[in-house]
């Protein structure tokens, strides 16, 4: 099946029937954004098609910046050691970056590009904000974050979407999951370093593998 466009819940797809070669690769999942020793570094989980090529890497420099290639990979992450990002170099990250990916087969097919993620500047700590799919930063204020509070997810019940609300006192290693209520995990939401914040995170009820999860109790766990 290839997917052919995009437009909130609606998808256009295209299914092949006898040659699976004929589609294009699937796009990465699981794109998710942290740092190796102040520099920028993407991770994802590998495609397993038969014909798969390469990934390619593309980087924003700025907001109002043009997307470029910047490389392609075999891996399964990159870092971009051209960039060095936290506060106390400020004169070596000028703007905020941005960075996409999609993979590439040995026939020049291509999949749909993920989500972006962006390392911004916008904290008062010494490392960047992390923003990626549908993680939000609400607000950093040092009077109101002395503890770590899980708040209720907004609407309950819900369909097709909700909301998560959580808040850090400080800058910390982050993992956000669902399960059923039998304990299997259904998907990670945050897995990351965070500064400290209130955040907020949508699930859209799908799991690992983007498939709708089923009416039920769902537990999250911060």
């Amino acid at each position: 099946m290839e997917v052919i466009s995009e437009n909130g819940t609606t998808l256009n797809v295209k299914f092949y029937v006898g040659n699976a070669l004929d589609a294009p690769p699937a796009k990465p999942i699981n794109f998710k954004g942290t740092t190796y020793n102040n520099h920028p570094k993407l991770t994802w989980e590998s495609n397993m098609e038969p014909d798969f090529s390469c990934y390619e890497v593309w980087k924003k420099i700025g907001s109002n910046g043009n997307w470029i290639l910047r490389t392609t990979t075999t891996n399964n992450y990159h870092i971009d050691y051209s960039e060095e990002i936290y506060k106390g170099n400020l004169d070596h990250w000028p703007e905020d970056l941005f960075y996409k990916i999609r993979s590439k087969d040995n026939t020049s097919k291509y999949s749909l590009f993920t989500d972006e993620i962006g390392f911004v500047r916008d904290s008062e700590d010494l490392y960047p904000s992390i923003k990626q799919n549908d993680l939000i930063t609400i607000n950093i204020n040092h009077k109101i974050l002395d503890k770590v509070i899980l708040y209720d997810n907004y609407p309950n019940p819900f369909n097709p979407s909700t909301f998560i609300k959580f808040s850090i006192p400080e800058r910390s290693y982050v993992e956000l999951i669902i399960y059923s209520i039998t304990g299997q995990k259904i998907i990670t939401l945050v897995d990351n370093y965070l500064n400290k914040g209130i955040y907020e995170v949508r699930w859209n009820g799908m799991d690992y593998s983007g498939k709708k999860v089923s009416s039920g109790i769902y537990i999250y766990i911060n």
